[in-house]
């Protein structure tokens, strides 16, 4: 989880890297063609976050719930599934 947040947040870096370097040559970047992907890289780790936060609450209700079952899904019966093919 935290690799996805750190990525845009270096994504952020890099951009604010190359607007300040456009800026101290005289050509800035134009404010249009990157105001999208300025905003995702800003609003991306906070919807990254909150999905995973959901995700994990629903699936402690699961694992509170059906402790056999989600043992499962952790992956123990991956394989075991798998080679009874």
């Amino acid at each position: 989880m935290g690799t996805v947040v750190s990525a845009y947040q270096d994504g952020k870096t890099t951009l604010d890297r190359i607007k300040a370097k456009r800026e101290a040559r005289g050509r800035p970047l134009e404010l249009r063609s990157i105001q999208d992907l300025e905003s995702s890289l800003v609003l991306g780790p906070v919807i990254v976050q909150g999905q995973y936060d959901s995700d994990f609450r629903r699936f402690g209700q699961v694992r509170r719930l059906f402790p056999a079952a989600s043992d499962l899904m952790i992956g123990t019966a991956g394989t075991e599934w798998a080679d009874r093919s």
